[in-house]
């Protein structure tokens, strides 16, 4: 049936269950109030159904793709939660849903209706596997870019990088770890996220980032998850651009709406080897309501095609990244070295800021322990990073000489033959 000449549901469908009987379920009758169209709609899309009619803003209707033992049946949605008769239609809906396709119910539609407040990510990939498969290392690989488009979208509500390196990564594992994931969902493979809208995350005081500058000390995830949508769609705006005019330029200007090396690479991931791939995220409504300029639904698209792209973006974002280079001079505090043949980390204490520094010789790192045994000061030139409450030098070097000079010293000092006065005899 097409969308245009559906105007009512279907009172004559044999399948159709009279709306006051499911409403006199009891677990039901509960669930209904608190169940969002919206939600509801993602939830089915993401389990198999598809739309085959609606009337705007007053329902769709829904039907299983590949339902053998229930063809034909389709699902009436009510959308409009003020009106008289929305919850009758909405536990006729959840009913159907529950009575035919109980498995479905149990796993993918009623633990997320039970959730309150919660805004879900959906992660599909459409792969050349059969439906509702995917290869073993493909799966892992997507449950993994998925978390790292999380975790850079969360990044960015702190402050927009072209590149985060470890920058921020106990906030976005805070953020992470409030977050629970569903079962995946009919397709190749769908991923599923469900992330608490009104819960809190800690930005932490030693945090060095624009909001922390700013006195915010605590997020609320929707504002989080709301940093996430909004680089999303700078990154799939940005690959629009190219397609459009062949320029790179779309994902150096929109670093600022959250596209990031991390973002990228994570979405370049997601998209490679697969047809199709797409990322709907849907908000649940705050207080019963929605923002007034905020849609309840996202969708961000990728193909195949776009890997590359990506993969140029990703090059160009992480060789255009500036990197801070600082000289720091201090004594050694902290001597730490996991394994035997590598060059460990040393600390170093300025006397305002520790840092911790990644030396580039098991020679240096010599010289450092030596410092520190001598009570002497060394310098340290390195890339600055600030990961949390810790300041990381990267591709360090020693400066100082002094260490290096005195074991030379001690060495020459040993091939030295010290000889004695020929004994007299008495």
């Amino acid at each position: 049936m097409s969308h245009s000449d559906e105007q009512t549901p279907d009172d004559d469908d044999p399948t159709h269950l009279e709306p006051a009987d499911a409403l006199r379920s009891g677990n039901l009758s509960s669930m209904v109030e608190s169940t969002h169209p919206h939600r509801l709609l993602t939830l089915m899309r993401n389990s198999g159904w598809r739309d085959v009619g609606h009337r705007p803003n007053s329902y769709t209707r829904l039907q299983r793709t590949s339902s053998a033992s229930h063809q034909g049946t389709s699902v009436i949605v009510p959308l409009d939660r003020d009106a008289s008769d929305f919850s009758l239609l909405m536990a006729a809906a959840l009913e159907t849903i529950r009575r035919m396709w109980p498995s479905t119910w149990q796993r993918s539609i009623e633990p997320f209706l039970g959730l309150e407040a919660a805004d879900v990510f959906s992660f599909r990939k459409e792969t050349a596997a059969p439906r509702g498969l995917i290869a073993w290392n493909e799966g892992r690989d997507l449950i993994e870019s998925a978390r790292m488009t999380l975790v850079a979208g969360a990044k960015a509500y702190l402050e927009p990088s072209r590149h985060f390196s470890n920058r921020f990564g106990q906030f976005a594992n805070r953020y992470v770890d409030q977050i629970l994931m569903g079962q995946s969902g009919t397709g190749s493979y769908i991923v599923t996220a469900v992330a608490p809208a009104e819960a809190e995350v800690p930005i932490g005081k030693s945090v060095e980032s624009t909001k922390a500058k700013s006195g915010i000390h605590a997020a609320r995830a929707r504002e989080v998850t709301a940093s996430v949508i909004r680089a999303l769609k700078a990154t799939t705006d940005a690959l629009d651009h190219y397609k459009l005019s062949k320029s790179m330029t779309g994902f150096m200007d929109q670093v600022e709406s959250g596209i990031s090396y991390e973002l990228v690479v994570a979405l370049r991931n997601i998209a490679q080897g697969g047809d199709q791939s797409d990322i709907t995220v849907s908000l649940a409504p705050l207080n019963q309501t929605l923002f007034d300029d905020e849609p309840s639904i996202h969708n961000f698209g990728l193909s195949g095609g776009d890997t590359s792209v990506l993969e140029h973006a990703s090059v160009q974002l992480l060789a255009e990244t500036q990197k801070e280079r600082v000289t720091v001079e201090g004594r050694v505090h902290l001597l730490t070295k996991k394994e035997a043949a590598g060059p460990g980390v040393v600390g170093v204490d300025d006397g305002a800021h520790r840092y911790r520094v990644r030396l580039g010789s098991d020679e240096e790192y010599h010289e450092a322990v030596m410092a520190h045994d001598e009570d002497r000061t060394i310098t340290v030139e390195g890339e600055l990073s600030r990961e949390g409450s810790l300041r990381w030098l990267y591709g360090a070097r020693l400066l100082t000489g002094q260490a290096r000079a005195l074991r030379r010293s001690i060495s020459d000092t040993s091939q030295i033959q010290i000889g004695f006065p020929e004994e007299q005899p008495g």
